[in-house]
């Protein structure tokens, strides 16, 4: 088994359509056309704020003017959050765009902004000291495994097996 980092979501499906990778996990999403979709997970992100911020639920349209550290336009997470932001009549104001997601949490305990993360790597930063809360309205996602329409190979077929017990 090969793990590999896709840049984003077209990159990923297409290294399943090729055959380059066998298995993709991802979002469900029209990147994924053509694909069979597994469904894993439903996702929520969570506000993740600098130490001290206050705990109570966040608005997203009272995000303007709000210093938000964001990954790439493009990436899987970015895009919940800017379509979110959208819909709530706001426009982000990125104070910092981070391409590697490991560098948000360090960010935001620094005091640069806002992030949005799953719920896992939330209460991982909320122990750290950053302040996580739930949005309004909530963020979500839906996870899945992708791979070609015909059957994967045993190896794969194994790895489905397991990701769904």
């Amino acid at each position: 088994m090969r793990l590999g980092a896709p840049r984003d979501l077209d990159e990923l499906a297409d290294s399943v359509r090729s055959g380059t990778a066998e298995l993709g996990i991802t979002e469900r999403g029209a990147a994924n056309r053509g694909l069979t979709e597994v469904h894993l997970v439903e996702q929520e992100l969570f506000a993740v704020s600098p130490p001290g911020s206050s705990s109570t639920r966040l608005r997203l349209n009272r995000l303007a003017g709000v210093p938000l550290v964001l990954s790439p336009t493009g990436s899987s997470l970015r895009d919940v959050v800017d379509i979110a932001l959208a819909d709530a009549g706001v426009r982000p104001d990125v104070a910092v765009e981070a391409a590697q997601r490991d560098a948000l949490i360090p960010l935001v305990l620094a005091g640069a902004g806002t992030t949005f993360l799953p719920g896992t790597l939330a209460r991982a930063a909320g122990q750290l000291g950053a302040t996580k809360r739930a949005t309004s309205p909530r963020l979500r996602r839906t996870i899945v495994m992708i791979h070609r329409p015909d059957d994967p190979g045993p190896a794969a077929k194994r790895f489905v097996e397991l990701a769904l017990t």
